[in-house]
């Protein structure tokens, strides 16, 4: 999912599962969190951000206009600190065969 709008209507709530980005573009809205988490009412340029395993019934107050953003892929974000924690490993093992060789020729 990029982004998808949504135009909500009174009483006809929407269930939606994280990950996502819920944003607000017209009208107000009315969030209920599962697990008796609290609700949230969102206004004209607000937005809340639900986490993996979460979930929420939005519902319009009158008639409203979200969009719906995934966040990025955690796939992306576990590639990258992979290829950060090889070339860190890379570089120490260098370093430590650096530290042999001159030890090896001082003496």
């Amino acid at each position: 999912m990029e982004n998808q709008a949504i135009a909500l209507q009174h009483n006809r709530p929407l269930r939606i599962a994280g990950p996502t980005r819920i944003e607000c573009r017209a009208g107000r809205v009315w969030l209920t969190q599962a697990h008796g988490a609290g609700d949230v009412f969102l206004r004209v340029g607000d937005s809340y951000r639900l986490d993996w395993g979460g979930m929420v019934l939005v519902e319009a107050l009158g008639s409203a206009h979200i969009v719906l953003q995934a966040p990025p892929s955690r796939l992306r974000h576990l590639r990258r600190a992979g290829r950060f924690l090889l070339s860190s490993l890379h570089e120490l093992m260098r370093a430590l065969r650096w530290a042999r060789r001159r030890g090896s020729l001082a003496g």
